[in-house]
């Protein structure tokens, strides 16, 4: 299981960083893997609620099928995801940190589908959520 962790400090409140990660249109904003967001199940994001999301990892579109697991408003939001080739788990978390907002996103994936380099992908991956957490700052700091 390849595990994923990277922290960012945001000159935001934790409400609008809040806001902004957990509203899927904006994903694609910020998100370099992302292709496709679509809730299967609920009006919001709250604990059960379903979806389906298409992202790209090493040039592969994946589809996953998810739900929330974890939903408290301006403090986490986790969620559980599956499908024919990866499946796992990611949770982002704020908090206030002297008037600045620290974002952290960790997560698993099982990446048993990829018969060889499955290090090299857990580096890729790593790499890609620090990206993903800088443009994210560049956003929501220049807004």
């Amino acid at each position: 299981m390849a595990r994923f962790s990277s922290t960012i400090t945001i000159d935001s409140n934790v409400e609008s960083v809040f806001d902004y990660v957990t509203n899927p249109e904006n994903n694609s904003a910020w998100q370099s893997s992302f292709v496709s967001y679509k809730q299967t199940n609920g009006d919001t994001m709250e604990v059960g609620a379903t979806y389906r999301y298409i992202n790209s990892f090493l040039g592969i579109n994946m589809q996953t099928e998810g739900v929330i697991t974890e939903y408290e408003q301006n403090q986490v939001m986790a969620f559980d995801f599956t499908s024919s080739t990866v499946s796992g788990s990611s949770k982002f978390q704020v908090a206030e940190k002297a008037d600045k907002t620290e974002v952290t996103l960790t997560g698993t994936a099982d990446l048993s589908f990829m018969k060889f380099g499955k290090k090299l992908a857990e580096i890729k991956a790593t790499k890609q959520i620090k990206s993903d957490l800088k443009k994210l700052k560049k956003i929501l700091e220049t807004s």
